[in-house]
């Protein structure tokens, strides 16, 4: 397995856990990249998970049909996905 692992989903399917595993790679760069494209792709999320320091590194949400990099904890409790959400701070 690869230091960078990419998932995806939709909101309505929760699968979980390795079900919303759709690649690993060894650049950073190059998995949020993707994970940024493909959250357009039949997903309303992606995450990028980092094997190494077993966090998340990246978050990506559809918000006003655009890919947004998100920091889900700062989301109230009432969003709604597919409706715009309040600014994340520091972004």
């Amino acid at each position: 397995m690869k230091r960078y692992m990419l998932f995806k989903g939709r909101d309505f399917y929760p699968q979980g856990g390795m079900d919303d595993f759709i690649a690993d790679y060894t650049n950073e760069e190059e998995t949020i990249s993707e994970a940024k494209k493909l959250v357009h792709w039949e997903s309303d999320w992606s995450q990028v998970y980092d094997a190494e320091k077993r966090e998340l590194i990246a978050r990506f949400r559809i918000i006003d049909g655009e890919s947004v990099l998100v920091d889900e904890l700062s989301l109230p409790l009432s969003f709604e996905p597919g409706r715009s959400a309040p600014p994340v701070a520091g972004a």
